[in-house]
């Protein structure tokens, strides 16, 4: 378990959520196909949970690659994120490299 700290770029709130142990599902085959895995992350029962959700979302999804072109290898995250029932949310992830 450990803390995850996320800000909603809706409203600007910020959330703390407990993430909880991943599974992995797959290694992906080491080039272009990285991780797969699954989680569940533990926020407020009191707090919106679609602003929660969308917090999350922003903080786990995406990539920070900046480059013009489609081969220098940084990894870009795509995520799923549901409420399971109020507070607590299912992540699935998978990522990817830009070749």
């Amino acid at each position: 378990m450990f803390i995850h700290h996320a800000e909603s770029p809706e409203t600007g709130n910020y959330y703390r959520f407990k993430a909880l142990a991943s599974r992995v599902w797959t290694q992906g085959n080491g080039f272009d196909e990285g991780q797969s895995a699954s989680f569940r992350v533990i926020g407020s029962k009191k707090l919106s949970q679609a602003d929660q959700r969308r917090a999350l979302m922003a903080s786990i999804a995406g990539s920070d690659c900046h480059h013009a072109y489609d081969c220098c290898g940084c990894p870009r995250t795509h995520a799923a994120i549901r409420i399971v029932k109020r507070g607590i949310f299912a992540v699935q992830t998978r990522t990817s490299y830009n070749y």
